[in-house]
């Protein structure tokens, strides 16, 4: 459990106790994760940046280094760095490979959907470049991810939508349908009706997040603030004024890299980007030996009921599950639910019984049946399933990076370098999808909540 100061919100938000993720026990004490801790703030800087986790450094990154770059650029954090959802997240870069296409469309339009498919493979690519170019030891391991079929009803939607994206244009070349047999050879599922098949990765995201700090504080310029909640970001004259439970900071350009948490800044985007908590597992390697767990996946009950599996290089995994099941609003990530935790660890035993995993008459004992402890996390969900990239309208100098909708490692890397070209009077890459701009006429329609 950590422990922070109180939060300027109350217990329920940004809570100062917390269970602690996986990724955050394996970095024990890392002394940047209170960077800054007990510094004085700035009086000023030409960009601050709101949110320490990949969205807020990926941006700082391609802000610092571009050839137009600003002199100084603030990140501050308001409990520990990346304590958000890229630090409490289930380890996956999986990018949609066609499953989201058809729910796209209906909202996009055929155009975008595809931009939105292939944006989440352009993302694996940058970051499997970023982290060998910098040489980031984070765990990456580029392997294939597969959505497991588990009922006749995601059967029926899996292969339709797949014909759909397939027939709309959209490059299905590296998936793979696997039949029953197959599937069960593959995986050790014995209830598996078959399965998808595409390239993928999985990743240690709280040490590639402190690589991308650390990167930045090499190009100088660069300062960290974590324990500094922002309370209010306000005009005034011509720049900003961010003020912190520790002071104030006048800025040129601010960027809201919050998240699930933007509401608490932004009130007119409390409807556009929804707060949703996540739960996740770690689980010991599988107690039965030779067990076939080397892929990611998606454990596809319905489009509502699913888990994932994250497997790790010491053959432990990461189990994480569907926001849908069990939907909360909050923002408090202070402690997981029991219920939830009997789910996610119940999934396992179903979908692959001949692992070695047990509990106690359904309940998971914490080190019993391979069974260690669980977290929450607070991922921001929008409408319209996709994220908000850009100036925000009619405030000229406010920019958002935030409501990944738990796509967020399929998503960041890509967004993070238009959102500085733009931010530096350049323009918008091409190739990234044009409706994650937060235009007027996007943050004013109402959409219907499409399925995941």
């Amino acid at each position: 459990m950590t422990t922070n100061a109180e939060s300027p919100w109350g217990p329920s938000v940004l809570p100062n106790k917390w269970q602690r993720s996986y990724w955050q026990r394996s970095v024990g004490d890392e002394s940047l994760l209170h960077h800054g801790r007990e510094d004085s703030l700035p009086d000023s800087a030409d960009v601050v940046i709101i949110g320490s986790g990949l969205s807020g450094a990926t941006t700082a990154y391609h802000l610092l280094s571009a050839e137009a770059r600003p002199r100084t650029v603030v990140c501050l954090e308001a409990r520990e760095l990346c304590s958000g959802a890229s630090g409490r997240n289930a380890g996956h870069c999986r990018p949609d490979a066609f499953r989201g296409f058809a729910d796209y469309a209906k909202i996009h339009g055929e155009v975008e959907a595809r931009k939105i498919i292939a944006s989440e493979r352009i993302t694996l690519d940058k970051v499997v470049q970023y982290v060998n170019e910098h040489e980031i030891e984070c765990e990456l391991t580029l392997r294939p991810t597969v959505d497991l079929i588990l009922s006749k009803e995601f059967e029926r939607y899996v292969d339709t939508s797949f014909q759909l994206a397939k027939n709309a244009g959209v490059d299905v070349q590296m998936v793979k349908r696997l039949g029953q047999d197959e599937t069960r050879d593959y995986t050790g599922s014995p209830i598996a009706l078959g399965s998808y098949v595409w390239p993928a990765a999985s990743i240690h995201p709280l040490k590639l997040c402190l690589g991308v700090h650390r990167k930045n504080m090499a190009l100088g310029g660069y300062s960290l603030y974590t324990h500094c909640p922002v309370v209010s970001v306000a005009k005034d004259c011509d720049s900003w004024l961010v003020s912190t439970v520790r002071g104030q900071i006048k800025a040129g350009k601010v960027v809201f890299a919050t998240n699930a948490y933007t509401s608490l800044l932004l009130p007119e985007l409390a409807k556009m980007i929804e707060p949703c908590s996540i739960h996740a597992s770690k689980v010991a390697q599988a107690p039965s030996e030779g067990a076939p767990l080397e892929p990611t996946m998606s454990l596809r009950f319905s489009l509502d009921r699913f888990y994932s599996y994250a497997p790790q290089p010491d053959r432990s995994a990461v189990l994480g599950i569907a926001a849908q099941l069990f939907p909360n609003k909050s923002m408090d990530d202070s402690a997981p639910s029991a219920e939830v935790e009997e789910a996610i660890f119940g999934s396992i035993l179903q979908v692959l019984p001949d692992h070695g995993y047990t509990t106690n008459a359904g309940i998971p004992v914490q080190g019993h049946g391979g069974y260690e402890y669980s977290w929450l996390g607070v991922v921001g969900m929008t409408p319209d399933r996709v994220p908000l990239v850009g100036q925000l309208p009619g405030k000229d100098g406010l920019f958002i990076i935030a409501g990944m909708g738990g796509h967020g490692m399929a998503r960041i890397f890509h967004c993070a370098p238009t959102l500085a070209e733009v931010m530096l009077g350049g323009q918008w890459d091409p190739t990234l999808p044009a409706v994650y701009q937060p235009s007027p006429d996007r943050l004013q329609r109402e959409f219907e909540t499409a399925s995941d």
